[in-house]
């Protein structure tokens, strides 16, 4: 059996033309919005330190708003039709 390396590439250039933005939009989304989450959490702890709120209540709420913020980023990226393993 001969392998035809035309068909490959011509398959694999179709893949990439097809995937590689949606893929690259993704990775900027996400990079945007961990930034963004990092920003707010930065907003969270700042303001929960000059309410002067205890210190473990103020890591759990830092960490609650952190982790919801996460989860819809996910969310929203998986509407978008990202698709992630294991999900």
């Amino acid at each position: 059996m001969k392998w035809d390396w035309r068909k490959f590439y011509d398959q694999a250039y179709d893949w990439v033309l097809y995937y590689a933005p949606k893929t690259l939009a993704a990775i900027i989304v996400l990079i945007v919005g961990l930034w963004l989450i990092r920003v707010l959490n930065k907003w969270v702890k700042r303001g929960l330190s000059h309410r002067r709120i205890n210190a473990s209540v103020r890591y759990f709420l830092q960490n609650l708003v952190a982790i919801t913020l996460m989860e819809k980023l996910v969310t929203d990226l998986k509407k978008a039709g990202i698709k992630f393993p294991g999900m």
